[in-house]
């Protein structure tokens, strides 16, 4: 069974950022490389989805040192012969928080003109539009342009 370990690294603490996160999965408490290090025969660092190999599991203790998030799921996808030890760097914190953001867009088509009201507002994740936390800011306001139904709605779109 793959076991997922957290790993802080040390110059930035956006693993705290995954740990708090469910919809990356259950981890514990972040902890340096250093304190797992001992624990393995190799660490091997994955740099890409398509990096994987085939080791025998009986034969070493390996840790699997991924980075990125599309390679943490392409781990996920495989019965790995080893743990997956995750730093994530800042960049991929700030993926992963794009990805999970709420962001606001057009609910239905609206027409240049129209004063935007609550029910002209939808939210999806991964958009462009502006944080959903902005949508009372925009009731009330008129639209500068037409935006078809899942239009992304930020600032410019509004006088």
């Amino acid at each position: 069974m793959t076991r997922y370990l957290l790993i802080h690294d040390g110059a930035a603490d956006s693993a705290s950022y995954f740990s708090t996160r469910s919809d990356f999965g259950a981890w514990g408490p972040p902890v340096e490389l250093a304190a797992v290090r001992d624990n393995y025969d190799a660490i091997l660092e994955l740099t890409e989805p398509d990096a994987f190999c085939r080791v025998n599991p009986r034969a070493a203790r390996i840790g699997f040192v991924i980075r990125s998030l599309a390679v943490l799921e392409e781990a996920r996808r495989r019965d790995l012969p080893g743990d997956v030890l995750f730093v994530p760097s800042r960049l991929t914190a700030l993926d992963a928080y794009a990805m999970a953001r709420a962001t606001l867009m057009a609910a239905r088509e609206l027409s240049a003109g129209h004063r935007l009201t609550a029910a002209d507002l939808a939210t999806e994740k991964n958009g462009r539009g502006l944080g959903e936390a902005f949508g009372a800011r925009l009731v009330g306001r008129e639209l500068a342009y037409d935006l078809k139904t899942g239009a992304p709605i930020d600032y410019g779109m509004v006088r």
